[in-house]
């Protein structure tokens, strides 16, 4: 039997389950140790095939920090939508990034880098949440910020499904 307080590990289909986001702007691979409601650690893995890497920049290929920081709110809303569907609210949620303070970018993310996300929750309720978020790259830290967003239930009806790990 699992612990329902053990941190929850989502791969990409998990997480489309739970967000509205879809390639090519579903910007996480995984979610681990995820915290409903609390905290998680995702992975972005950065390709050289995205989108953006055609025009950002010809010649020295770096992700957009505003992506790097969709990244970071996208995890955020996923600690929303995983606590929840855990208490049976809806089918994931729709959310929006509200306000961002503090942020730094330290270092450039390119192509072959696997940027790691953290966030925390430090703020809010009834849905609206802060977040204090950092990304790292190998050891070095590349992003860091507070993020608040706005969310809420999305309709089951609309949803692939209302269960974090169920089936397709």
């Amino acid at each position: 039997m699992t612990d329902p307080a053990a941190p929850l590990a989502l791969d990409c289909d998990q997480i489309a389950r739970l967000l509205p986001h879809r390639w090519p702007m579903l910007m996480l691979d995984a979610a681990r140790e995820v915290v409903p409601g609390v905290s998680a650690v995702g992975v972005k893995n950065v390709t050289a095939d995205e989108p953006w890497c055609v025009g950002h920049f010809p010649g020295k290929v770096v992700l957009p920090g505003v992506l790097a920081v969709e990244a970071m709110c996208q995890l955020a809303l996923l600690t929303c939508a995983v606590e929840r569907a855990g208490r049976g609210q809806g089918g994931g949620v729709d959310g929006y990034l509200t306000s961002l303070r503090n942020f730094r970018f330290r270092k450039m993310i390119v192509p072959g880098d696997q940027l790691i996300l953290r966030v925390e929750h430090i703020a809010g309720a009834n849905g609206v949440s802060e977040f204090r978020g950092e990304g790292k790259v190998a050891d070095d830290v590349v992003v860091t910020g507070v993020l608040t967003a706005a969310y809420s239930d999305r309709p089951s009806s609309n949803a692939r499904t209302t269960s974090v790990g169920g089936s397709r």
